[in-house]
């Protein structure tokens, strides 16, 4: 074991740690010695999408020790870039895996302690909900507890801007030094629980949610397509069922041995709705059921899966197709209603089907190229 990994586990033996924490990093001193060192072998990476690793103890790992760190960098910018006098808060969300709302919590007491608002849902929720909540209660950041589609043994932090996006340069790399500056748990300022910073949100964001996403609908007919829908054990759960009923479409049914909320994802290991055996359960049933479509989400919620019924084949689409089906409806309504701007534009990333540059041709919209991740 080199140096490093012995400083860093040596630091948390002797530092303000848990007496819990402690006894596992001996326990694997004696027992996996390979183990130990790969949680402490180095500093979990902060990057522009934050953190997303394996659950448990050590530097390298997914911790209350290493969000609290993270936590404390977030606030020391939000702190520096605050006007004086600004009162600031910071919105977080968090989905149904291991230990998310013990995370979403801890975060929620290193911002009361540094003196910013932490509004926390009650409830697990979506990535885009948390996105939304940032901009509605005009917050200076976001806070989003999850792994996205990654397997159960894995949790996250995404940081998001006071426009509900992920981060850009240069706020960034400010965010990225400021964490890797916390090297101790001394440096972290850390409430209670039960501090008056941490306020807790319930479902009137939900009702808001869901009146701006009424406002988007561009067919006001009544819907007669049956929809299938799996949650993958995830937190769609909570929105997307309200969300198609509002837009005029019947109460889609459910695939019932992935409806539950568990963040051990029983029947979706893999819970990545872009993947066929997260959909076999789903594709299986709309079959049997003679539903149209099956509509798949991952446990945060941020990505979509489709399956379509021909005759009696299930059809999977990838994310290129639903993006060409959805922007070919896009413009093709808005070219009904006279709606289309002048300045009209789809962005779409280098590695994207060209489809959505043909389709852009046919309404004059323009086509624009960004590198993977912008």
């Amino acid at each position: 074991m080199d140096d490093n990994a012995l400083f860093r586990i040596q630091k948390w033996l002797n530092g303000p740690y848990d007496d819990q924490t402690k006894q596992e990093i001996r326990t694997l001193q004696q027992e996996n010695p390979e183990a130990l060192f790969d949680a402490f072998y180095r500093d979990l990476n902060f990057g522009t999408g934050g953190m997303r690793g394996v659950m448990g103890i050590g530097t390298n790992r997914i911790n209350i020790y290493t969000l609290r760190s993270a936590t404390q960098g977030l606030a020391n910018y939000l702190l520096k870039h605050a006007g004086e006098g600004m009162s600031l808060s910071v919105f977080i969300g968090y989905d149904v895996r291991h230990h998310s709302r013990l995370f979403a919590e801890e975060t929620a007491r290193v911002l009361a302690g540094n003196g910013i608002k932490a509004l926390i849902t009650r409830e697990v929720c979506p990535t885009p909900l948390a996105s939304y909540g940032c901009r509605y209660y005009g917050c200076a950041a976001a806070i989003m507890i999850t792994a996205s589609h990654n397997p159960p043994e894995y949790n996250g932090y995404k940081v998001y801007g006071s426009d509900g996006a992920q981060v850009v340069f240069p706020s960034d790399e400010e965010i990225i030094d400021e964490v890797r500056q916390i090297q101790s748990p001394e440096q972290i300022c850390l409430a209670p629980l039960n501090d008056s910073l941490i306020c807790w949100v319930g479902v009137e964001i939900d009702r808001e949610y869901l009146a701006q996403l009424e406002k988007l609908r561009l067919n006001r007919e009544p819907k007669t397509l049956q929809v299938l829908y799996t949650n993958l054990h995830g937190t769609g759960l909570r929105l997307l069922p309200k969300s198609l009923e509002i837009w005029g479409f019947p109460s889609p049914q459910l695939v019932k041995e992935q409806a539950s909320l568990d963040g051990a994802f029983p029947s979706a290991p893999s819970p990545n709705p872009e993947e066929e055996g997260a959909l076999s359960l789903g594709s299986k049933q709309l079959l049997e059921s003679q539903a149209d479509l099956l509509l798949a989400t991952d446990p945060d919620a941020d990505r979509i899966g489709l399956v379509i019924r021909q005759q009696d084949r299930a059809v999977r689409f990838n994310g290129n197709e639903i993006a060409c089906v959805c922007f070919s409806y896009l413009a093709e309504a808005l070219q009904k209603r006279g709606e289309i701007p002048d300045n009209a534009a789809i962005v779409k990333t280098i590695v994207t089907t060209e489809l959505l540059r043909k389709i852009a041709k046919n309404y004059a919209i323009r086509c624009v190229d960004v590198l993977t991740g912008f």
